[in-house]
């Protein structure tokens, strides 16, 4: 996984297209989160960690601009893949429980 620690922001790189904007902060975003609940450093994340990621998240949903937000099937092709992004990180955590996995059509 890379180290926030070990990169330049080139966010102000693409600051004439909202839309690199956004998923570059987004996936800074995943990053953090994913680095606070894997196996090794979950026992050291405190919930105040967490409430800040999520608090982030938050922020971050805020200020995605209007033509960048999911609204169905109007949205633009860019606003449902920063969608899909947040959702498969949502949904992630329970395909790995075997009660929630789909037994084969008979």
């Amino acid at each position: 996984m890379i180290d926030l620690d070990d990169c330049f922001d080139c966010s102000t790189a693409f600051e004439s297209d909202p839309y690199l904007v956004a998923l570059y902060q987004l996936c800074m975003l995943l990053q953090r989160a994913m680095k606070a609940v894997n196996r090794v450093r979950l026992s050291k994340t405190t919930d105040a960690q967490l409430e800040g990621i999520l608090a982030d998240f938050d922020a971050w949903l805020v200020h995605v601009p209007d033509a960048l937000q999911f609204a169905g099937s109007e949205s633009t092709v860019q606003a449902g893949m920063l969608h899909a992004m947040i959702v498969c990180f949502e949904v992630r955590p329970l395909s790995r429980s075997p009660s929630l996995v789909l037994s084969p059509p008979s």
